[in-house]
Order: structure tokens, then sequence, then C-alpha cells
């Protein structure tokens, strides 16, 4: 129930610098960069920071990996953001990202079962993506990617 109630609360606001920085009580060094990224900004603000300020956008899944359920709920929506508005400023396919957002999502995949996630946007992104870094590029990487997203859409 507690959760649910966060959950509701954070759908209307940012979460709070405890929900994405949970090791902030026992001094985590993950915290304060987390919160430089997060605190206070809304999903469209995140998109924003990793398409045209972050110098490495794979940072944040390490953040991503350890958020409460609320905060990650609440920022799932960058990823599909950020895939399709890279894709379409660039006109190439991330597939680095997209190998670390499918893991990911393995990781966290009780919080998209036990929520109801809405996977669909995401889903639908990638379906269209996943073909295309299939036909553009044969390398050994791309085909793990092409595997692992398999295995990932039939559980969620």
């Amino acid at each position: 129930m507690k959760i649910y109630v966060q959950m509701m609360m954070s759908k209307n606001k940012s979460p709070t610098s405890i929900e994405i920085a949970p090791g902030l009580l026992c001094g985590d060094l993950d915290a304060g960069p987390a919160l430089k990224i997060f605190e206070n900004k809304s999903v469209e603000d995140v998109v924003s920071y990793l398409l045209n300020e972050a110098e490495n956008p794979y940072d944040i899944f390490e953040y991503f990996y350890f958020m409460s359920s609320s905060a990650f709920l609440f920022y799932f929506p960058i990823f599909e953001k950020y895939i399709s508005q890279d894709h379409e400023k660039t006109g190439e396919i991330d597939e680095v990202f997209i190998w670390a957002l499918l893991k990911l999502i393995e990781v966290r995949k009780v919080e998209f079962l036990e929520h109801n996630i809405d996977f669909l946007p995401l889903r639908k992104r990638l379906d269209v993506i996943m073909p295309e870094l299939a036909n553009r590029d044969k390398s050994s990487e791309s085909a793990e990617v092409s595997i692992l997203w398999e295995r990932i859409k039939t559980k969620i």
C-alpha cells in the first residue's frame, strides 16, 4: 500500500531525493551525481539533458538500478523518449544504450509486472528499431542485443 501511494504521488511530481538516491542517507557516492541529473526534474528535462548536455548518457543506468520503485517508475519513460529523439536527431541507433536498457529491464522486470508499467510505447519503438539495427549491423554485439530483446519481450 505504501509503495502504491508513493507511486500515485510520483506520477504528478518528480520523486524525492531519497527516492532517486536511496543511498543518500548512508553516504552513497553515487547519490550526488544522481541528484544533479534527476532532482526536481521532469522526464522531459532529463531527456533534454541526455540529448544535449550529457557527456555519457550511459552513466544514468547505474542510478536506475538503485532508485526506489516509485522513482524508477516515474522516470522510466525517459528511455523511450531518448531512443526516439536520439534516432530522429542522429539517424543512428545507439545499440549500447539499447543493450544497457534491456539489461536494466531484465533486472527490474518485477516492477513492470507488479505495477502494470505501460511498456507499449517502448516496445513499439524497439520493434521498429531492432530489425533496422539487425539489417544495418551484422556484428555479434547487434546479434546479442536482438537476442536479448527477443528474450525480454516474451516476459514483459
